[in-house]
């Protein structure tokens, strides 16, 4: 998020540099970053920055805040002193981060949204396929909520989602360090991260004299600290790593929300009316200079084109994402080399509730195309017809084409959990900082026990202001409002 980040931008110091806090590269790091320049002036504050690396986009959608209906995310688990919970938690820091631009006929909530942020959200307008479909989900029993996913008052409707774009680019700084390790002193203080940058075999050594804070999301956070000594014994021996921490949950928690497409053939001229009216998102060019080129015009001649793909240009269709999954996995070194990436395994679909919710979901969304006043009419059968989804009575049926189907939605959480200190999977304590080891905090959606029920990125957001209010209490350095949540 190199365009609000850049606020706070520090370079690296030479090899052997000495700071007082040292954080890495991560999607939270840009909140991170501006809020140390609100009153750290006189405190030292080195970031590992993605100046080199080009510009990645990833989870743009909708940001939902947690709220009733089982929307709340309690992330401290008992540890309701730091003020994770509730209206303190994310009536404040969710509003903190975002700047709302909202449209003259939307109905939104003004307590449920920021306008003095760095996160601008915005409303985009529907297509008309998507027009039709509202009129489904009515007839379905699905009334519109306004701002519903702002909210959360309810979690039996539709409404309307806000994205992270407003004039602007949307980026994320890719993994660019190697050999990335945090060096531990006799009392298990956090004193050095030793790295090496991609392009140079240059070791660097930063020593820190107040803490380090990992913001590397939920795959690199754990593998961190493993690398470093940190985590399950059993695991760390396996790869020939000392273990000087013995944390059982490092790495441990890892979920994920994961989506079903399910494709549909429409009637003609209601999912390709951007061919005429040149009005879809992709044919807009939002910020920056980069060009949009029409290739099918160009394609129109080819057999291949259009033999096959013209087929289905007339296409719709759902991807229900159903929370609070039970199937959990694990991330784990593959080796003591840091260039080597840790062993991801998920376990996606473990548990056979996940396969039955799922099932559900789909069976569901099946009902409000094929069946719902508004979209009934458009559809013509599965795209591609040999899934014959369309035929599906059953939920076996579904259970196989969810298992064939369903992938990831990138939102990756859990492996340095924050649970109270009786909690033996706990990593991180209520103030983030974790276990065992004095001056190391982790301050990213990786400390979340349990994934929340909407889009991950406000969450990620929050949880950056959240700890970094929590740092500047520590160093008796916060002001205003803030010192009072």
């Amino acid at each position: 998020m190199r365009g609000y980040a850049a606020f706070a931008m520090l370079g690296l110091g030479s090899s052997g540099t000495t700071v007082d806090n040292f954080c890495d590269s991560g999607f939270h790091q840009s909140v991170a970053r501006s809020r140390k320049s609100d009153t750290m002036d006189s405190t030292e504050f080195d970031f590992i920055d993605n100046v080199d690396l080009e510009n990645t986009q990833m989870n743009l959608v909708s940001a939902a805040h947690p709220s009733t209906s089982n929307r709340i995310q309690k992330l401290s688990r008992g540890n309701h002193g730091e003020s994770w919970l509730g209206q303190r938690f994310h009536g404040h820091y969710f509003n903190k981060s975002e700047t709302f631009h909202p449209e003259p006929l939307f109905k939104m909530d003004r307590k449920c949204h920021g306008f003095k942020g760095q996160i601008h959200t915005s409303l985009h307008p529907n297509a008309p396929i998507m027009e039709k479909l509202m009129e489904s989900f009515i007839d379905k029993g699905l009334p519109l909520v306004d701002d519903m996913f702002a909210t959360g008052t309810t979690a039996n409707g539709y409404g309307h989602c806000a994205r992270a774009m407003w004039n602007g680019i949307r980026s994320a700084g890719g993994q660019y360090l190697r050999d990335f390790k945090v060096l531990l002193d006799d009392e298990l203080r956090a004193v050095e991260v030793k790295l090496i940058v991609e392009g140079s075999n240059k070791r660097k050594i930063f020593h820190c004299r107040k803490e380090i804070v990992l913001i590397l999301g939920s795959y690199n956070s754990p593998k961190v600290p493993l690398l470093s000594g940190i985590g399950p014994k059993e695991d760390l021996y396996e790869v020939a790593v000392q273990p000087k921490a013995d944390i059982p949950g490092v790495g441990k928690n890892l979920e994920d929300h994961l989506t079903v497409f399910v494709f549909y053939e429409a009637t003609q001229g209601f999912t390709t009316d951007h061919l005429f009216q040149r009005q879809i998102t992709l044919s807009r060019s939002h910020f920056g200079a980069f060009a949009v080129s029409r290739l099918d015009e160009r394609l129109q001649k080819h057999k291949l084109w259009k033999d096959e793909l013209q087929r289905w240009q007339e296409a719709t269709g759902s991807d229900p994402i159903a929370v609070s999954s039970r199937s959990r996995g694990y991330v784990k070194l593959k080796s003591l080399d840091p260039n080597d990436g840790p062993i991801i395994q998920h376990n996606y679909l473990s548990d056979p509730i996940d396969v039955l919710v799922y099932s559900e979901a789909c069976k569901i969304g099946a009902e409000i195309m094929l069946d719902g006043k508004g979209s009934k009419d458009l559809i013509l059968r599965a795209c591609p017809p040999e899934d014959n989804h369309t035929k599906f009575n059953t939920l076996e049926q579904w259970e196989t084409y969810v298992r064939e189907n369903a992938t990831t939605c990138f939102h990756p959480s859990g492996t340095c959990k924050m649970e109270p200190d009786s909690n033996p999977g706990a990593v991180v304590d209520a103030k983030a900082r974790v276990k065992e080891v004095k001056g190391l905090r982790v301050a990213n959606v990786s400390i979340m026990p349990k994934l929340n029920n909407g889009q991950l990125q406000a969450v990620a957001y929050a949880i950056g202001e959240k700890c970094a209010n929590m740092m500047k209490e520590d160093w008796g350095l916060l002001r205003g409002r803030d010192a009072k949540l």
